[in-house]
């Protein structure tokens, strides 16, 4: 289970190039689920999801002003000996009322490894 609870404001009200929040209130929560899968082999295969949702609001003097915020994530992993491959994608979203299309989103997957490397120096 997550939740969150998140308030970002800032003292500079000009229009700037860069996101600059002020008065911004997000309040969300979800659940995630993971899983672990011993092989027969000894290897390992790890599954993970989650999903958050909640409100997200940019003039906290207008009740007309949320927004729904949505945030998922899944991850798998697959260990073999000392080495760990995986691979997760990420969205986060904000839908504006009706609900029906996509104020801001953001996407990304991220590929890895992760290995023992042999020591190289002597002690």
């Amino acid at each position: 289970m997550t939740q969150q609870l998140i308030f970002e404001t800032s003292n500079d009200t000009s229009v700037v190039d860069y996101y600059a929040p002020n008065d911004v209130l997000v309040v969300k929560g979800g659940a995630g689920i993971d899983a672990y899968l011993g092989l027969r082999n000894g290897n390992e295969l790890a599954l993970g999801y989650r999903l958050d949702a909640g409100l997200y609001v940019d003039d906290l003097t207008s009740a007309e002003s949320g927004s729904l915020n949505l945030e998922t994530e899944a991850r798998v992993e697959y260990t073999k000996g000392d080495s760990t491959f995986y691979a997760s994608v990420f969205a986060s979203g904000t839908l504006g009322a009706p609900y029906s299309s996509f104020e801001y989103w953001f996407a990304s997957a991220t590929f890895g490894i992760s290995a023992e490397i042999p020591r190289l120096l002597s002690e």
